[in-house]
């Protein structure tokens, strides 16, 4: 169960910074939108820091998911 919460963690992570990504332009034209990237960006970090703390500690994957 703790491998898959971890790789939850980590295809959601990845999803943000890809729209992150979309909303500075990167690859997409005509989405750019300066609040979304920042709020995408902040939320990628805070699901790749409770990966991070899963992978670490995995007796804790369970409270950092439910944190982030």
């Amino acid at each position: 169960m703790r491998a898959r919460i971890r790789l939850l963690l980590v295809f959601e992570t990845v999803t943000y910074v890809l729209a992150a990504a979309v909303h500075a332009g990167i690859g997409v034209r005509g989405y750019e939108h300066g609040k979304a990237r920042i709020a995408e960006s902040l939320i990628a970090a805070i699901l790749a820091v409770s990966a991070i703390i899963g992978r670490l500690r995995p007796e804790l994957t369970r409270q950092a998911a439910l944190w982030a």
